[in-house]
């Protein structure tokens, strides 16, 4: 029997956390801090769940809205109604404002928790929630790592994570000058050969002409595709390079909502669709999202954040959709979310990966660490990009 649970309490905190690593540059500067928004939702029979929103470099701007407008809008809605829920703040909120950043970051959050805690109330896990069982995927280490350091270290480090985790595809931070990157590729390739699958991610890091530069090599090398290597609105640039392009082309990470997405599958701008489930308006949307891309015939290996919470979120959904390609897993050295925060039956061994078993997303949250973790303020990426 479904018993009725409605929100009663909806709170959100901004967290942070400092690395104890040196930084290690990328495209878009050196990374000095981890942040992230938590979502705690309550129902009416004590059921609480978890989501996560991305801090879209706001966070607390996010987490107010969270705890203001949104809080507003969905206390005493049927926690079940996650379809109205989310089509209630799209007409509120987004039908005139836009797709914005913060707002739809804050429904992710916001609709995760509905997931965990609809789960949790009906004691099953969220993959079968949402029509799926637990599929077990290949992983590629990914996270704020593999970046800008020498050709040596980079090969080290794929040895680590091979040894330790058994992967055999990895993710590469490109956006370096031209020449660096290509180093690194051909100097990973030429070492591992044909027993490691190359993504490269460039984060919004090149320019026009350095991207076609860059394609040839990237195509010599097998790379099996370039992530976002321009700015999120030059989806005239984005069509044209997938015409003229060897190498698949993916991105999604940064486009809110299918809605927006759609417009990119029209003009047939990318290969592989990635959008992330604390970014593009939570399980619900991601979903959707996957469903959209099986459509068009398109890979949907979605972008993964900062925590277990988004981790378990999306591999639900990918459970969901069995032509889900590829899961990014964090490979991060320093992510004290991950080791003491938020914890989660996540680990990747020998370069696979299944959900959380238990019911809702299937993560702990350890409350009494909050305030050890409260936010920092200042931006989470020092600016020391060379120029070109």
């Amino acid at each position: 029997m479904i018993v009725n649970h409605t929100i009663v309490d909806v709170r959100a905190y901004h967290l942070s956390h400092r690395f104890r690593l040196p930084p290690r540059p990328q495209s878009r500067g050196s990374a000095v801090k981890r942040d992230m928004v938590l979502v705690k939702l309550t129902s009416s029979e004590g059921v609480v769940g978890y989501g996560e929103s991305y801090h879209g470099h706001a966070p607390t701007t996010v987490a107010d809205f969270v705890n203001t407008t949104l809080r507003e809008a969905v206390l005493g809605e049927d926690v079940h109604d996650v379809e109205g829920i989310s089509f209630k703040v799209y007409m509120r909120y987004l039908i005139g404002a836009g797709l914005g950043a913060a707002v739809l970051h804050a429904l992710s959050g916001l609709d995760m928790a509905l997931w965990d805690v609809r789960g949790k109330a009906l004691g099953v896990p969220a993959y079968t929630l949402l029509g799926g069982r637990r599929r077990e995927f290949r992983a590629y280490a990914g996270g704020l790592n593999l970046g800008f350091q020498p050709p040596e270290e980079l090969i080290d480090e794929i040895e680590r994570l091979r040894e330790s985790h058994g992967f055999t595809a990895v993710k590469l931070r490109l956006g370096d000058t031209v020449e660096n990157d290509l180093l690194r590729v051909e100097r990973v390739r030429e070492h591992f050969g044909g027993d490691l699958e190359i993504m490269g991610d460039a984060n919004l890091g090149y320019t026009y002409s350095e991207v076609y530069r860059l394609l040839p090599g990237l195509a010599d090398n097998a790379v099996t595709w370039l992530e976002e290597p321009l700015t999120r609105d030059n989806i005239d640039g984005y069509a044209d390079m997938r015409r003229r392009s060897g190498v698949p082309i993916a991105a999604g990470e940064n486009l809110y909502g299918r809605l927006e997405l759609k417009h990119w599958l029209g003009r047939r701008a990318l290969d592989v669709v990635q959008s992330d489930c604390s970014k593009t308006g939570g399980v619900t949307e991601l979903k959707k999202i996957g469903d959209l891309a099986a459509t068009h015939q398109l890979r949907f290996a979605p972008h993964t954040s900062h925590t277990r919470l988004n981790h378990a979120a999306t591999l639900h959904v990918m459970s969901a959709l069995p032509s889900s390609y590829v899961y990014e897993a964090d490979a991060s050295h320093d992510n004290q979310f991950h080791e003491e925060l938020i914890t989660a039956e996540l680990d990747v061994v020998g370069g696979l990966v299944r959900p959380p078993s238990k019911p809702g997303l299937g993560v702990t949250v350890n409350e009494d660490l909050l305030d050890r973790f409260a936010g920092i303020g200042g931006a989470a990426y020092a600016v020391d990009r060379r120029p070109r």
